[in-house]
């Protein structure tokens, strides 16, 4: 009966550990807005006066009043393309820690945003400063 060579042991485990890793990995999370959503966006509902969002290229801001903003770090991006406009759902990490989702649709015909959760509160994009 024939042994096998400590050096095709050797060879064999690297080639069988090299195959494993090569299977489907996840994929690499999307942490970048695009341009067209990055801004100051504002409502005309009266339960946000005065309380901006804004969106940053990998984080967004919600003012919480009198000057006070919540940061939320973007960890990942799934954009869905709809018939009208684009479904942004964010996963995000939290002042407090944990991982948040957080969802609107952007509609390019008005260049507005609507919350998933609250469609009938529309946000528009305030004009930059000159």
């Amino acid at each position: 009966m024939r042994q096998n060579s400590p050096i095709a042991v050797y060879v064999v485990s690297f080639l069988a550990l090299a195959v494993a890793g090569c299977g489907p990995s996840e994929p690499e999370p999307n942490r970048i807005t695009p341009d067209e959503i990055r801004g100051v966006w504002v409502s005309d509902n009266a339960s946000y006066a005065g309380r901006d969002m804004e969106i940053l290229e990998e984080a967004f801001l919600f003012d919480t009043g009198d000057g006070a903003f919540e940061p939320y770090i973007i960890r990942n991006i799934v954009v869905e393309q709809e018939d009208d406009g684009t479904l942004y759902d964010f996963e995000y990490s939290g002042w407090e820690g944990g991982i948040l989702n957080f969802s609107f649709k952007y509609r390019p015909g008005d260049s507005t945003i609507v919350f998933k959760n609250q469609p009938r509160i529309v946000w528009r994009k305030k004009p930059p400063r000159r």
